[in-house]
């Protein structure tokens, strides 16, 4: 049910900004084509994911002019280690950084980089804004088995987990919530989907490689009660506007913006032909 994921996408046209990394896909990459000086921004991956996940979300901004008016960068990190290690691995990078360390990023993140980030934040890291797309900032259920597909970090992600709850206290203690923009998918199944139809803005496609895992997860959290998912991520848990009885971990009522993007699925929130809220917000 659970697909590990692990892309064999290779970085283009990117400029790495250290060479300390043990792992070519680890640490801050510089978006060939961006403005130095312009107001920054980091893009984060998810569980399993590189920094080459975001293709098809950078191709398109800088088919859109975004380039000539911010300095983009993408961060790698590994995806199994605990969540404040790889939030310290951010804030070491940005701070080692002589184009970053003196400024405030704009953050956007995909599923656990959107917890990876806020960790950043709860360490000591600035940002102007963090937009996520479908973290599971209060758990879900699939992370139940993180320890097998995503190591100590997925782990963490499982509902009620004490790296959560820490996490929950921190935003209550330094204030960033209001800087929190909360993007979340919601997959609306009918007979079009469960046979993998094509229509517009659906995302299930006949060579949909994630639908029969996406469509299983979608029905266990909705069997157990947690609502609206994106298959892998429920709803609430991705605007961070929980029940305490569900999640047992307290809500972040601050936050900028939270904001479903209809029926998308956990892996199409990056993708702008189909994420068209999430990407004009970007």
């Amino acid at each position: 049910i659970f697909k590990t994921i692990n892309p064999s996408h290779r970085l283009n046209n990117l400029q790495a900004s250290s060479d300390e990394s043990t792992n070519e896909n680890y640490g801050l990459f510089k978006e060939e084509g961006s403005t130095d000086g312009a107001p920054p921004v980091i893009f984060v991956h998810g569980l399993n994911d590189t920094p080459a996940g975001w293709n098809d979300m950078i191709n398109k901004l800088t088919q859109d002019g975004f380039l000539s008016t911010h300095e983009v960068w993408r961060f790698g990190y590994d995806t199994h280690q605990k969540l404040d290690d790889s939030g310290k691995d951010l804030l070491d990078a940005i701070n080692n950084n002589e184009d970053l360390k003196d400024k405030e990023p704009a953050i956007v993140a995909h599923s656990m980089g959107g917890v990876v980030s806020r960790s950043y934040i709860a360490q000591g890291g600035k940002c102007s804004i963090l937009v996520t797309l479908g973290s599971p900032h209060c758990g879900t259920p699939p992370g139940l088995l993180g320890g097998i597909i995503g190591g100590k970090g997925g782990e963490q992600l499982r509902l009620r987990s004490r790296a959560l709850k820490a996490l929950a206290e921190a935003d209550s203690a330094h204030g960033y919530c209001s800087k929190y923009v909360l993007f979340s998918g919601e997959i609306h199944l009918s007979k079009d989907v469960v046979y993998f139809h094509t229509k517009p803005y659906q995302c299930f496609k006949p060579d949909y490689d994630y639908a029969p895992e996406l469509i299983t997860n979608y029905i266990i959290m909705r069997v157990l009660g947690y609502g609206d998912n994106d298959g892998l991520v429920p709803k609430d848990s991705a605007q961070y506007c929980t029940s305490k009885k569900l999640y047992n971990i307290r809500a972040c009522p601050s936050v900028q913006l939270r904001q479903s993007t209809g029926n998308l699925d956990h892996y199409m929130l990056r993708n702008p032909e189909y994420a068209i809220i999430a990407y004009e917000y970007i």
